[in-house]
């Protein structure tokens, strides 16, 4: 059989699927060499990484075939651009306390599992302190700004000491053992506690480093040694042209960058030498290309999840900015995406091209615009509310004629005159692969359930593990104004509450949406 990538279209899941209904001679050849014509199919959807890669490695829940791995992972991807005829499995957790500010799933070792395995004692954690995790390691912030790290018990190894827990944690520590144990599933011990000269509102763990950051200075610890590994002056220096980041709000750190994301702007910071490869300036940034999700109309029932279409418009101008709120650097660590105040989303695919001067920062960002939908009775925007899921490699994935929308619909408004022409000049002279994001590449989904505003403005967390969406909220408010007791509550999955009866005591539920419910293989094609 041919490699992924010279067999085309012939790897992909759809054509694969009309191959074995429409010949009875392509239907023996995939049959008898089922093994490697679905490896190869991983491999052109990215189900798998690499052709080194072996089943055991990609898959992540029990299936012992490439065929059976496919059809999980197309069915995924199709229930997250809500284009499948299943309901995805919702359910609350933490009910009994209703008292979740911030939380963070481990999905590898399970341990979001329906009742407590493990906690600190009452009132030991501050009042809305901040949450990070990763590989085992919890973190989160004193009053005082000093930040505790504790760890899974089964991983520390108590011959070796490399670490200082204090007094607090280790009392904190003694308390729990009593009601939990000293190991066992879901159970930590203290690790250490990390402090620094100034105070550091933002922090964020990605494994195995810990990145705070003050207004001017980044820090930079090795979790499992516990030492300061790296640290970053001058955050808000204005030299060649950037203005300063103003207030940081967010920060995202991976082992070649440090995002620090401020009102003004958003930097990304090299580790090896510590200076500024992409400066985002809030005032002066904009996008040529800009995506406009638009609701699916004709149709009264309210799914959980439901496709947007979407239009696509271009400019010389473009509208700028302004307030940054957040920035994330995607796992492959080459792309990054930026939330503005408004609820516009900026999207940049492989920015190391713009810092190499391959390409102007209008030029490679593609603006999601989130701020408005078009009102089906009138002419003028109305403010949408909810949660949407943006699938950025749609038809890498098969997912661009699965979703059964149109594809965007471009309009283009004047931009200079040889500009076009000049941008592919240089592009064909470096020889280069366009890093732009596609916007016939990118499925928008909406999650209109969750689009009370009362619901939305007290959301407290939102976790995007790779099969779920997790919120805390209090979403017993968005149960509708009537009541059908054989219905379900549209997130946690229990009895609706009927308006009559006595008022719920009010507080935050971590509700789960499982996007990976099974599809039988014929409705999966």
């Amino acid at each position: 059989m041919p490699s992924p990538s010279s067999a085309g279209d012939s790897t992909q899941l759809g054509a694969l699927a009309v191959h074995l209904l429409t010949s009875r001679y392509l239907n023996d050849v995939i049959s008898s060499n089922e093994w490697t014509v679905y490896r190869n199919a991983a491999l052109y959807h990215a189900y798998a990484s690499s052709e080194s890669v072996s089943l055991a490695d990609a898959k992540d829940d029990a299936c012992d075939e490439w065929k059976e791995y496919c059809r999980r992972c197309f069915v995924l991807d199709k229930n997250w651009i809500g284009v499948t005829r299943v309901e995805p499995d919702t359910r609350a957790y933490c009910e009994s306390s209703r008292d979740v500010h911030r939380f963070k799933i481990d999905e590898e070792l399970g341990l979001l599992t329906g009742w407590l395995l493990w906690r600190t004692p009452s009132h030991y954690a501050r009042r809305y302190t901040h949450v990070e995790y990763g590989h085992g390691y919890l973190v989160f912030d004193r009053a005082a700004g000093q930040k505790e790290v504790w760890r899974l018990a089964d991983h520390v190894d108590d011959s070796v000491c490399v670490s200082a827990p204090d007094a607090s944690q280790i009392n904190a520590s003694r308390i729990a053992e009593r009601a939990y144990g000293r190991s066992g599933r879901g159970c930590l011990r203290p690790w250490t506690v990390l402090t620094t000269p100034d105070v550091t509102r933002f922090y964020r763990v990605v494994y195995p480093t810990l990145l705070a950051a003050s207004q001017n200075t980044a820090y930079l610890w090795d979790l499992p040694s516990a030492t300061l590994v790296q640290t970053i002056h001058g955050l808000q220096a204005s030299h060649a042209g950037m203005e300063p980041l103003g207030e940081i709000c967010y920060v995202d750190v991976n082992t070649r960058h440090v995002v620090l994301c401020g009102e003004n702007g958003v930097r990304v910071v090299g580790r090896e030498d510590n200076t500024v490869v992409l400066h985002l300036s809030g005032q002066r940034g904009f996008a040529r290309t800009v995506l406009k999700p638009e609701p699916t109309l004709g149709s009264d029932r309210i799914p959980l999840t439901m496709s947007l279409q979407t239009e696509v418009t271009r400019s010389a101008g473009g509208h700028r900015w302004g307030q940054f709120r957040a920035a994330h650097l995607s796992g492959s660590g080459r792309d990054l995406a930026c939330m503005l105040a408004d609820g516009r989303l900026v999207l940049i695919r492989d920015f190391e091209s713009i810092a190499d001067g391959n390409l102007s920062v209008p030029e490679a960002v593609l603006e999601v615009d989130l701020t408005h939908v078009n009102s089906a009775d009138s002419d003028e925007a109305t403010y949408s509310h909810g949660l949407y899921v943006l699938t950025l490699d749609a038809r890498e994935r098969g997912l661009a004629e699965s979703s059964g929308q149109p594809r965007p619909t471009l309009r283009t408004y004047r931009q200079p005159c040889g500009a076009k022409s000049a941008t592919r000049r240089k592009r064909r002279a470096l020889n280069l692969r366009t890093p732009l994001l596609n916007a016939a590449d990118i499925a928008v989904s909406w999650l209109p359930r969750l689009s009370d505003p009362t619901v939305l403005r007290e959301l407290g967390c939102v976790q995007l593990p790779r099969h779920k969406v997790s919120v805390s909220a209090n979403v017993y408010r968005d149960d509708p104004d009537y009541y059908e007791p054989d219905v379900k509550n549209y997130w946690t999955g229990g009895p609706m509450f009927p308006p009559r009866s006595p008022p719920r005591d009010i507080g935050f539920v971590v509700c789960c949406v499982d996007f990976s419910a099974p599809e039988s293989p014929e409705n999966s094609s």
